[in-house]
Protein backbone atom coordinates (compact mmCIF):
# COMPACT_ATOMS: atom_id res chain seq x y z
CA UNK A 1 0.00 0.00 0.00
CA UNK A 2 2.80 2.42 1.25
CA UNK A 3 4.49 1.90 -2.35
CA UNK A 4 1.45 2.79 -4.64
CA UNK A 5 1.36 5.61 -2.29
CA UNK A 6 4.91 6.54 -2.92
CA UNK A 7 4.36 6.06 -6.85
CA UNK A 8 1.38 7.77 -7.22
CA UNK A 9 2.53 10.81 -5.39
CA UNK A 10 5.50 10.95 -8.10
CA UNK A 11 3.10 10.93 -10.92
CA UNK A 12 0.85 13.45 -9.10
CA UNK A 13 4.37 15.61 -8.71
CA UNK A 14 5.28 15.04 -12.17
CA UNK A 15 1.79 15.77 -13.67
CA UNK A 16 1.70 19.11 -11.45
CA UNK A 17 4.88 20.39 -12.56
CA UNK A 18 4.37 19.88 -16.24
CA UNK A 19 0.88 21.57 -15.58
CA UNK A 20 2.93 24.55 -14.05
CA UNK A 21 5.12 24.91 -16.77
CA UNK A 22 2.98 23.80 -19.99
CA UNK A 23 3.56 26.69 -21.85
CA UNK A 24 6.94 25.37 -22.33
CA UNK A 25 6.08 21.88 -22.55
CA UNK A 26 6.66 20.47 -25.80
CA UNK A 27 3.89 17.50 -27.13
CA UNK A 28 5.12 15.01 -29.60
CA UNK A 29 1.88 12.91 -30.80
CA UNK A 30 -0.05 13.05 -27.79
CA UNK A 31 1.51 11.29 -25.82
CA UNK A 32 4.99 12.87 -25.29
CA UNK A 33 5.64 15.25 -22.85
CA UNK A 34 9.19 17.04 -22.62
CA UNK A 35 9.64 20.40 -20.70
CA UNK A 36 12.98 21.80 -21.43
CA UNK A 37 15.30 23.87 -19.16
CA UNK A 38 18.95 24.14 -18.45
CA UNK A 39 19.69 22.29 -15.18
CA UNK A 40 22.71 20.40 -14.90
CA UNK A 41 24.46 21.88 -17.72
CA UNK A 42 27.29 23.84 -15.20
CA UNK A 43 27.71 20.31 -13.22
CA UNK A 44 28.59 18.81 -17.10
CA UNK A 45 31.10 21.83 -17.17
CA UNK A 46 32.49 21.01 -13.70
CA UNK A 47 32.75 17.17 -14.66
CA UNK A 48 34.01 17.91 -17.62
CA UNK A 49 37.12 19.85 -16.12
CA UNK A 50 38.71 16.20 -15.71
CA UNK A 51 38.65 15.42 -19.54
CA UNK A 52 41.44 13.06 -19.40
CA UNK A 53 39.44 10.21 -17.20
CA UNK A 54 36.53 10.61 -19.45
CA UNK A 55 38.85 10.18 -22.31
CA UNK A 56 40.41 6.99 -21.26
CA UNK A 57 36.77 5.58 -19.70
CA UNK A 58 34.88 6.38 -23.51
CA UNK A 59 38.00 5.64 -25.48
CA UNK A 60 37.62 1.94 -23.75
CA UNK A 61 33.65 2.38 -24.13
CA UNK A 62 34.04 3.04 -27.95
CA UNK A 63 35.69 0.20 -28.81
CA UNK A 64 33.61 -2.11 -26.45
CA UNK A 65 30.58 -0.90 -27.51
CA UNK A 66 31.17 -1.48 -31.26
CA UNK A 67 32.12 -4.79 -30.88
CA UNK A 68 28.49 -4.98 -28.89
CA UNK A 69 26.51 -4.09 -32.07
CA UNK A 70 28.12 -6.56 -34.41
CA UNK A 71 28.16 -9.34 -31.66
CA UNK A 72 24.50 -8.69 -30.65
CA UNK A 73 23.42 -8.79 -34.77
CA UNK A 74 25.60 -11.92 -34.94
CA UNK A 75 23.30 -13.46 -31.61
CA UNK A 76 20.31 -12.59 -33.45
CA UNK A 77 20.94 -14.19 -36.83
CA UNK A 78 22.26 -17.27 -35.05
CA UNK A 79 18.97 -17.44 -33.15
CA UNK A 80 17.02 -17.42 -36.45
CA UNK A 81 19.13 -19.11 -38.43
CA UNK A 82 21.41 -20.86 -36.91
CA UNK A 83 18.37 -23.07 -34.42
CA UNK A 84 20.64 -25.34 -32.85
CA UNK A 85 24.26 -25.31 -31.48
CA UNK A 86 25.85 -28.60 -30.45
CA UNK A 87 22.47 -29.74 -30.92
CA UNK A 88 20.92 -27.76 -28.07
CA UNK A 89 17.70 -25.53 -29.42
CA UNK A 90 17.85 -22.10 -29.13
CA UNK A 91 16.58 -20.42 -25.68
CA UNK A 92 12.52 -18.95 -26.03
CA UNK A 93 12.01 -15.47 -26.69
CA UNK A 94 10.28 -13.37 -24.25
CA UNK A 95 8.81 -9.45 -24.24
CA UNK A 96 9.50 -7.47 -20.90
CA UNK A 97 6.96 -5.17 -20.33
CA UNK A 98 8.53 -2.00 -18.39
CA UNK A 99 5.54 -0.19 -16.30
CA UNK A 100 6.94 1.26 -13.30
CA UNK A 101 3.71 0.12 -11.03
CA UNK A 102 6.25 0.03 -8.04
CA UNK A 103 8.52 2.42 -6.38
CA UNK A 104 11.81 0.22 -7.21
CA UNK A 105 11.27 0.14 -10.63
CA UNK A 106 9.85 3.44 -10.88
CA UNK A 107 12.97 4.65 -8.68
CA UNK A 108 15.70 2.16 -11.07
CA UNK A 109 14.36 3.68 -14.22
CA UNK A 110 15.21 7.06 -12.94
CA UNK A 111 18.52 6.19 -11.94
CA UNK A 112 19.37 4.42 -15.50
CA UNK A 113 17.98 8.02 -17.23
CA UNK A 114 20.39 10.05 -15.36
CA UNK A 115 23.20 8.21 -15.88
CA UNK A 116 22.93 7.38 -19.49
CA UNK A 117 21.79 11.24 -20.52
CA UNK A 118 24.62 12.36 -17.91
CA UNK A 119 27.42 10.43 -19.44
CA UNK A 120 26.34 12.00 -22.71
CA UNK A 121 26.16 15.72 -21.65
CA UNK A 122 29.56 15.11 -19.90
CA UNK A 123 31.56 13.70 -23.11
CA UNK A 124 29.51 16.05 -24.64
CA UNK A 125 31.63 18.95 -22.89
CA UNK A 126 34.50 17.52 -23.24
CA UNK A 127 34.33 17.78 -26.51
CA UNK A 128 33.41 21.05 -26.70
CA UNK A 129 30.20 20.65 -28.03
CA UNK A 130 27.44 23.26 -26.77
CA UNK A 131 24.68 21.67 -25.06
CA UNK A 132 21.10 23.62 -25.78
CA UNK A 133 19.09 22.04 -23.17
CA UNK A 134 18.29 19.55 -20.63
CA UNK A 135 14.71 18.18 -19.38
CA UNK A 136 11.89 15.83 -18.14
CA UNK A 137 9.13 14.74 -19.27
CA UNK A 138 6.95 11.52 -19.77
CA UNK A 139 6.13 8.83 -22.48
CA UNK A 140 2.46 8.08 -21.67
CA UNK A 141 3.41 6.66 -17.89
CA UNK A 142 6.88 6.14 -18.21
CA UNK A 143 9.28 8.92 -17.20
CA UNK A 144 11.90 10.58 -19.05
CA UNK A 145 15.32 12.60 -19.49
CA UNK A 146 16.89 14.32 -22.09
CA UNK A 147 20.63 16.46 -23.21
CA UNK A 148 19.63 18.20 -26.12
CA UNK A 149 23.19 18.98 -27.84
CA UNK A 150 24.18 21.98 -30.77
CA UNK A 151 23.74 19.51 -33.89
CA UNK A 152 26.51 21.93 -35.62
CA UNK A 153 28.77 21.72 -33.03
CA UNK A 154 28.37 17.57 -32.85
CA UNK A 155 29.06 17.44 -36.93
CA UNK A 156 32.27 19.03 -36.77
CA UNK A 157 33.70 17.03 -34.52
CA UNK A 158 35.76 13.94 -35.74
CA UNK A 159 34.46 11.15 -36.18
CA UNK A 160 35.97 9.05 -33.48
CA UNK A 161 35.02 12.01 -30.63
CA UNK A 162 31.22 11.39 -32.63
CA UNK A 163 31.59 7.65 -31.31
CA UNK A 164 32.95 8.33 -28.44
CA UNK A 165 29.77 10.86 -27.06
CA UNK A 166 27.18 8.35 -28.99
CA UNK A 167 28.75 5.11 -27.12
CA UNK A 168 28.84 6.71 -23.75
CA UNK A 169 25.60 6.41 -22.41
CA UNK A 170 25.25 2.81 -22.93
CA UNK A 171 28.27 2.22 -21.58
CA UNK A 172 27.83 3.61 -18.52
CA UNK A 173 24.47 1.65 -18.30
CA UNK A 174 26.61 -1.19 -18.73
CA UNK A 175 29.54 -0.16 -16.21
CA UNK A 176 26.52 0.62 -13.63
CA UNK A 177 25.06 -3.08 -14.08
CA UNK A 178 28.25 -4.61 -13.53
CA UNK A 179 28.86 -2.21 -9.85
CA UNK A 180 25.52 -3.28 -8.79
CA UNK A 181 25.83 -6.69 -10.05
CA UNK A 182 28.90 -6.91 -7.76
CA UNK A 183 27.17 -5.23 -5.01
CA UNK A 184 24.41 -8.04 -5.09
CA UNK A 185 26.42 -10.95 -5.76
CA UNK A 186 29.48 -9.91 -2.84
CA UNK A 187 27.43 -8.80 -0.20
CA UNK A 188 23.68 -8.39 -0.21
CA UNK A 189 22.94 -11.44 -1.79
CA UNK A 190 24.97 -13.64 0.52
CA UNK A 191 23.26 -12.04 3.40
CA UNK A 192 20.03 -12.02 3.09
CA UNK A 193 19.90 -16.37 2.32
CA UNK A 194 21.79 -16.20 5.55
CA UNK A 195 19.22 -14.09 7.47
CA UNK A 196 15.95 -13.24 5.82
CA UNK A 197 15.87 -15.77 2.58
CA UNK A 198 14.68 -19.59 1.72
CA UNK A 199 14.51 -21.56 -1.41
CA UNK A 200 10.81 -21.70 -1.97
CA UNK A 201 10.52 -23.60 -5.35
CA UNK A 202 12.41 -24.02 -8.89
CA UNK A 203 11.72 -21.31 -11.67
CA UNK A 204 11.96 -21.78 -15.36
CA UNK A 205 14.17 -19.32 -17.07
CA UNK A 206 14.26 -20.00 -20.35
CA UNK A 207 12.94 -22.56 -22.73
CA UNK A 208 14.87 -24.00 -25.40
CA UNK A 209 12.67 -24.40 -28.98
CA UNK A 210 12.41 -27.77 -30.28
CA UNK A 211 12.78 -29.73 -26.87
CA UNK A 212 10.05 -31.69 -25.45
CA UNK A 213 9.39 -28.51 -22.78
CA UNK A 214 8.46 -26.40 -25.94
CA UNK A 215 6.69 -28.14 -27.69
CA UNK A 216 4.27 -28.86 -24.42
CA UNK A 217 4.07 -25.13 -23.93
CA UNK A 218 5.99 -24.66 -20.91
CA UNK A 219 7.35 -21.17 -20.87
CA UNK A 220 9.77 -18.96 -18.86
CA UNK A 221 8.90 -17.46 -15.31
CA UNK A 222 6.87 -21.10 -14.32
CA UNK A 223 7.58 -22.00 -10.75
CA UNK A 224 7.80 -26.19 -10.68
CA UNK A 225 5.69 -27.79 -7.71
CA UNK A 226 6.02 -31.51 -8.88
CA UNK A 227 7.34 -34.01 -10.88
CA UNK A 228 5.38 -37.09 -10.68
CA UNK A 229 3.58 -36.29 -7.43
CA UNK A 230 7.46 -35.61 -5.64
CA UNK A 231 7.75 -31.90 -4.58
CA UNK A 232 10.02 -29.58 -6.11
CA UNK A 233 11.67 -27.31 -3.07
CA UNK A 234 15.10 -26.67 -4.60
CA UNK A 235 17.41 -27.39 -7.63
CA UNK A 236 18.56 -30.73 -5.59
CA UNK A 237 15.27 -32.10 -5.74
CA UNK A 238 14.69 -31.93 -9.60
CA UNK A 239 18.26 -33.41 -10.37
CA UNK A 240 17.19 -36.08 -7.82
CA UNK A 241 13.96 -36.86 -9.66
CA UNK A 242 15.05 -36.16 -13.32
CA UNK A 243 17.54 -38.73 -12.43
CA UNK A 244 15.62 -41.26 -12.34
CA UNK A 245 13.37 -40.50 -14.96
CA UNK A 246 14.52 -42.61 -18.18
CA UNK A 247 14.79 -41.13 -21.94
CA UNK A 248 11.33 -41.49 -23.95
CA UNK A 249 9.70 -41.81 -20.42
CA UNK A 250 6.52 -39.43 -19.96
CA UNK A 251 6.28 -37.68 -16.85
CA UNK A 252 3.88 -35.27 -15.05
CA UNK A 253 5.05 -31.87 -14.11
CA UNK A 254 3.19 -29.56 -12.50
CA UNK A 255 3.45 -25.80 -13.18
CA UNK A 256 2.27 -22.84 -11.76
CA UNK A 257 -0.36 -25.05 -10.17
CA UNK A 258 -0.97 -26.58 -13.80
CA UNK A 259 -0.34 -30.02 -15.15
CA UNK A 260 1.70 -31.01 -17.93
CA UNK A 261 2.50 -34.27 -19.65
CA UNK A 262 5.94 -33.94 -21.28
CA UNK A 263 7.78 -37.14 -23.11
CA UNK A 264 11.39 -36.83 -22.29
CA UNK A 265 14.39 -36.78 -25.39
CA UNK A 266 17.69 -37.78 -24.90
CA UNK A 267 20.25 -35.26 -23.40
CA UNK A 268 21.93 -33.40 -26.34
CA UNK A 269 24.98 -33.85 -24.90
CA UNK A 270 24.82 -37.62 -23.49
CA UNK A 271 22.10 -39.68 -24.51
CA UNK A 272 21.41 -41.82 -21.76
CA UNK A 273 19.91 -39.12 -20.16
CA UNK A 274 16.37 -37.80 -20.30
CA UNK A 275 15.90 -34.20 -21.11
CA UNK A 276 12.97 -31.48 -20.92
CA UNK A 277 14.79 -28.14 -22.13
CA UNK A 278 14.85 -25.86 -19.59
CA UNK A 279 16.84 -23.57 -17.90
CA UNK A 280 16.30 -23.27 -14.04
CA UNK A 281 17.25 -21.03 -11.45
CA UNK A 282 15.58 -21.09 -7.63
CA UNK A 283 13.03 -19.23 -6.78
CA UNK A 284 13.25 -17.32 -3.34
CA UNK A 285 11.06 -15.55 -0.72
CA UNK A 286 11.55 -13.93 3.18
CA UNK A 287 11.32 -16.23 6.01
CA UNK A 288 8.59 -15.97 8.39
CA UNK A 289 11.08 -15.67 11.35
CA UNK A 290 12.92 -12.90 9.59
CA UNK A 291 10.09 -10.58 9.16
CA UNK A 292 9.38 -11.08 13.10
CA UNK A 293 13.39 -10.66 13.69
CA UNK A 294 14.76 -7.71 11.47
CA UNK A 295 10.99 -5.64 11.02
CA UNK A 296 10.85 -2.18 9.15
CA UNK A 297 14.45 -2.30 8.86
CA UNK A 298 14.08 -6.16 6.96
CA UNK A 299 11.32 -4.10 4.83
CA UNK A 300 14.04 -1.32 4.11
CA UNK A 301 16.68 -4.05 3.09
CA UNK A 302 14.47 -6.16 0.93
CA UNK A 303 13.24 -2.45 -1.17
CA UNK A 304 17.22 -1.51 -1.51
CA UNK A 305 17.83 -5.38 -2.71
CA UNK A 306 14.60 -5.14 -4.91
CA UNK A 307 15.21 -1.89 -6.53
CA UNK A 308 19.24 -2.92 -7.13
CA UNK A 309 18.02 -5.86 -8.81
CA UNK A 310 15.61 -3.73 -10.64
CA UNK A 311 18.48 -1.13 -11.50
CA UNK A 312 21.33 -3.49 -12.85
CA UNK A 313 18.73 -5.88 -14.97
CA UNK A 314 17.30 -2.16 -16.44
CA UNK A 315 20.83 -0.82 -16.82
CA UNK A 316 21.64 -4.13 -19.37
CA UNK A 317 18.93 -4.48 -20.79
CA UNK A 318 18.67 -1.07 -22.33
CA UNK A 319 22.21 -0.07 -22.66
CA UNK A 320 22.68 -3.24 -24.56
CA UNK A 321 19.43 -2.83 -26.86
CA UNK A 322 20.42 0.89 -27.67
CA UNK A 323 22.85 -0.20 -29.04
CA UNK A 324 21.32 -2.30 -31.93
CA UNK A 325 21.21 -0.26 -34.47
CA UNK A 326 17.52 0.34 -34.89
CA UNK A 327 17.74 3.49 -36.94
CA UNK A 328 16.85 5.88 -33.76
CA UNK A 329 19.27 4.20 -31.59
CA UNK A 330 22.51 5.60 -30.40
CA UNK A 331 23.87 2.37 -31.72
CA UNK A 332 22.37 3.31 -35.10
CA UNK A 333 24.46 6.54 -35.08
CA UNK A 334 27.47 5.03 -33.79
CA UNK A 335 27.11 2.87 -36.49
CA UNK A 336 27.18 5.49 -39.15
CA UNK A 337 30.19 7.33 -37.90
CA UNK A 338 32.11 3.51 -37.73
CA UNK A 339 31.14 2.96 -41.48
CA UNK A 340 33.14 5.15 -42.51
CA UNK A 341 36.25 3.29 -41.42
CA UNK A 342 35.40 0.84 -43.61
CA UNK A 343 33.83 2.23 -46.73
CA UNK A 344 34.56 5.51 -48.64
CA UNK A 345 31.50 5.93 -51.18
CA UNK A 346 29.10 7.26 -49.51
CA UNK A 347 26.71 5.78 -51.69
CA UNK A 348 27.74 2.54 -50.83
CA UNK A 349 28.40 3.35 -47.06
CA UNK A 350 24.51 4.79 -46.93
CA UNK A 351 22.85 1.27 -48.49
CA UNK A 352 25.19 -0.91 -46.09
CA UNK A 353 23.84 1.43 -43.29
CA UNK A 354 20.24 0.93 -43.85
CA UNK A 355 20.20 -2.67 -44.83
CA UNK A 356 21.86 -2.97 -41.68
CA UNK A 357 19.39 -1.44 -39.42
CA UNK A 358 16.60 -2.68 -41.81
CA UNK A 359 18.10 -6.38 -40.97
CA UNK A 360 18.51 -5.25 -37.07
CA UNK A 361 14.56 -4.25 -36.74
CA UNK A 362 13.10 -7.81 -38.64
CA UNK A 363 15.04 -9.75 -36.21
CA UNK A 364 14.09 -7.34 -33.22
CA UNK A 365 10.32 -7.69 -34.49
CA UNK A 366 10.56 -11.09 -35.42
CA UNK A 367 11.85 -12.03 -31.94
CA UNK A 368 9.25 -9.47 -29.95
CA UNK A 369 6.18 -11.01 -32.08
CA UNK A 370 7.28 -14.51 -31.50
CA UNK A 371 7.13 -13.89 -27.71
CA UNK A 372 3.99 -12.13 -27.84
CA UNK A 373 2.02 -14.94 -29.68
CA UNK A 374 3.37 -17.14 -27.80
CA UNK A 375 2.27 -15.83 -24.58
CA UNK A 376 6.25 -15.24 -22.94
CA UNK A 377 5.72 -11.54 -21.96
CA UNK A 378 6.09 -10.56 -18.51
CA UNK A 379 5.96 -7.47 -16.21
CA UNK A 380 9.52 -6.68 -15.01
Amino acid sequence: MIDLVIVGAFYLALIIFLVKNRRRVEIIGKVVFLLKGRRGIKTFDKLAKIGWLWEIIFTIGAVFCIFLIFSGIYSMLAYFFLPTIMGVGSPQTAVFLIIPYKSTLLFSIILLLLVHEASHGIMARVKGVRIKSTGVGAFLFIPLAFVEVEDRDLEELRRLDRIKIFSAGSFTNILVYLILALIISSFLHPFLMKEMMEVKGVKISYVYGGTPAYESNLSAGMVIQEINGVKINNLSDFRMVMGKVGVGEEIELIADHKSFRIRTSPHPQNESKAYLGVGLSEEVGVREDAKAKYGIIGDFILWVYDFLLYSSTLNLLIGVVNLLPLFITDGSRLLYDFLDYLIKHAGVKRMVYNAINLLTVFLFASGAMNALFRGTFFLL
